[in-house]
């Protein structure tokens, strides 16, 4: 569904006399333009680590409920777990100051339920972060092998 369709659902419910329902779909229109922001910070980075020769062998990757880790990418023999951080302005902080521990050990848990559930065993792995910080100069950073 496109954002146009979902918000004249919305004016409708509004129309007849369906504030509740209105407000629900207001709050669908917020996750819809905060997963295509987010999709387009994903994209970004993936194309960035493309230029740098990694080759990307999963976008998205889900580990039930505990986490997901947005791009799984190997660099010559080490495996990158990468979570990517896009911010559009700093009201709610910077890109980095999103990466908790509590962030990160989600991560971790889902790249070692990666490792355990592929086929291929790599002995050399670690976690990354790319952030993306778009203001009036947009900045984009690698930080590598990152621990808490």
């Amino acid at each position: 569904m496109t954002r146009k369709k979902l918000k004249a659902i919305c004016k409708t419910n509004l129309k007849n006399k369906q504030p509740h329902f209105a407000a629900v779909c207001f709050k669908e229109i917020i996750i819809f333009t905060t997963k295509k922001i987010g999709d387009n910070g994903e994209k970004q980075a993936e194309e960035y680590l493309k230029k740098l020769g990694y080759k990307v062998i999963e976008r998205n990757w889900k580990y039930s409920r505990i986490g997901e880790i947005d791009i799984i990418a190997l660099e010559k023999t080490t495996l990158v777990f990468v979570e990517v951080k896009y911010r559009r302005s700093k009201t709610f902080g910077s890109a980095i100051e999103a990466i908790t521990p509590k962030k990160f050990q989600k991560i971790y848990e889902s790249a070692l339920a990666y490792l355990s559930q592929t086929n291929i065993k790599y002995t050399n792995y670690r976690i990354d972060v790319i952030t993306i910080d778009k203001n009036a100069h947009p900045e984009l950073n690698h930080i590598k092998n990152i621990y808490l």
